[in-house]
């Protein structure tokens, strides 16, 4: 059994009890009595949590299916970082009512035949030296006040990153186009007036940013809404990155007001990088190969491990991707292999003691937190727990500390919720970080079938890659799982001959 870990994109996740008091308009809750299931499932139509056809239904006054509306209700919920009852209590409706950014927290309930304004395959800009055109300009600011804010903004991606962006003044070679505009202002998506949604953008590589001219902008403090923040969440759009449901990242849906010395978050850091690679990792290579579009589909593999060692095979290996240093393991009996997206790197593979020290060889499977940097590692009734190369305290545990089945075939941390999903035969178990090791059942197993449409049983492997998408393998074929649709993308599965991740 060989496998592969993904520990690439993830960053601890913030204390549950930290809350930041910033600038932030704060909702009328006298404006909570709006709220009732027809006026949520417009609401959650809107972002992605309902079909559109369903939402509309229930705003023209349709009978709302209690159990879809509260499965809605607590995606939303988990977005939204509140408990997910599935509840429309006054939490969530104050959340509702948060002024926030216009795009779709989930892509694709119904979206499909609507201008493209959102990102389902990874996508990025191919360059890195890129350019904007400001259209026009509020007239809460001076324009060189806008202007500062804008490139404060392209600068908090530019920072941790090889992106570079500059201001031209010729429409015609702009990456981006940014303008300010009221209501109906030229694309399917209406601004709603003052409050609600303050601004949207677009997916690469379309590159338009819109901001909503009812809203009152600010170049600093003080009431209203600062733009230098609502532009930086709307530049993350622009640049590939979805919504992120980590609370005060800059990704989170929510507006979260100016703060001074504003620092990106670790998550948004990591989804930027996912994308872009580390701005501290360049070489001649990479700036020779910088015209080409850097593979977003799992790599081939290139003949450079020793061949007195048998090389994982494909249908067996588990991923576990480093992003920081854009490289994947593969675990094979006692030894690893490094790869990335050029295929495996020179001088392996090694000894996986010599990198984790405690853990066996033999592993069954492994998976990887990209919320709190962990990586789990399974084999028979054993389970550990790895920060970077250290294993944590505690560790080795038994995995029915967890209600955890012995000897699993798979596991991966799936990007819909943020929990570990473990796969033995037809069945899937999960469970949440921050759940206590006291052997309490949770979550209920459930058949592979019912959730993971189209995904075989027994998978020999999973791994979520760096578009985003899930990928299983069994044997000689390998499958991708579109999240959002909760089934196997069109025309798979397909041969591990012709296309593999990593090994």
């Amino acid at each position: 059994m060989s496998l592969l870990i993904a520990t690439a994109y993830a960053f601890p996740a913030p204390d549950p009890e930290e809350v930041l008091v910033r600038n932030v308009r704060s909702p009328d809750l006298g404006n909570l009595a709006k709220w009732n299931p027809a006026t949520a499932s417009e609401y959650l139509g809107k972002f992605g949590y309902m079909s559109h056809k369903r939402a509309a239904s229930a705003k023209l006054g349709g009978l709302v299916d209690k159990k879809s509306f509260a499965k809605s209700i607590r995606e939303f919920q988990r977005m939204a970082g509140l408990p997910a009852s599935g509840e429309l209590n006054r939490e969530t409706m104050r959340m509702m009512s948060m002024d926030r950014c216009g795009v779709e927290d989930r892509i694709g309930s119904g979206a499909r035949s609507r201008s493209k304004r959102y990102n389902v395959e990874g996508d990025r800009w191919s360059n890195t030296k890129l350019k904007y055109y400001i259209e026009n300009r509020t007239p809460d600011m001076t324009a060189a006040q806008v202007d500062d804010s804008i490139q404060r903004a392209f600068d908090v991606w530019a920072n941790y990153t090889t992106l570079r962006f500059r201001q031209t003044r010729n429409p015609s070679e702009a990456n981006f186009k940014i303008s300010f505009g009221a209501g109906s202002h030229g694309d399917p998506y209406a601004f709603d007036g003052k409050g609600g949604t303050l601004a949207h953008a677009f997916f690469p590589s379309d590159g338009r940013a819109h901001f909503d001219e009812a809203e009152h902008y600010t170049y600093k403090g003080g009431p209203g809404v600062n733009l230098f923040i609502v532009a930086a969440h709307e530049f993350g759009h622009a640049l590939g990155l979805g919504h992120s449901s980590v609370p005060n990242s800059l990704m989170a849906p929510f507006y979260q007001g100016y703060t001074a010395n504003f620092q990106l978050h670790d998550d948004d850091i990591a989804g930027i990088q996912q994308l872009y690679g580390n701005l501290l990792i360049t070489s001649k290579k990479v700036d020779v190969d910088a015209k080409k579009k850097r593979p977003t589909k799992p790599p081939t593999a290139r003949p450079t491990a020793p061949t007195t060692t048998a090389r994982p095979r494909p249908a067996d290996a588990m991923n576990v991707c480093d992003q920081q240093k854009q490289s994947v393991f593969a675990l094979k009996g006692k030894y690893f292999w490094k790869i990335n997206d050029y295929g495996v790197v020179d001088g392996y593979p090694k000894k996986i003691y010599q990198y984790w020290k405690g853990l066996p060889g033999n592993i069954q499977a492994a998976a990887y937190s990209r919320i709190t940097r962990r990586t789990y590692f399974f084999k028979g009734r054993r389970m550990w727990r790895f920060n970077g190369r250290v294993l944590d305290p505690g560790f080795p545990r038994d995995s029915s500390d967890l209600a955890l089945p012995a000897n699993p075939s798979a596991a991966l941390q799936w990007g819909g919720d943020g929990n570990i999903y473990v796969f033995r035969k037809s069945y899937f178990y999960r469970f949440s970080e921050w759940q206590p090791f006291d052997g309490r059942k949770r979550y209920q197993h459930k058949k592979i079938a019912k959730f993971w449409t189209g995904i075989p049983n027994a998978p020999d492997a999973a791994i979520q890659w760096k578009n985003g998408k899930s990928y299983f393998f069994k044997r000689n074929d390998y499958w991708r799982f579109n999240g959002i649709d909760r089934d196997v993308d069109p025309n798979y599965p397909k041969s591990i001959k012709k296309l593999w991740i990593g090994c």
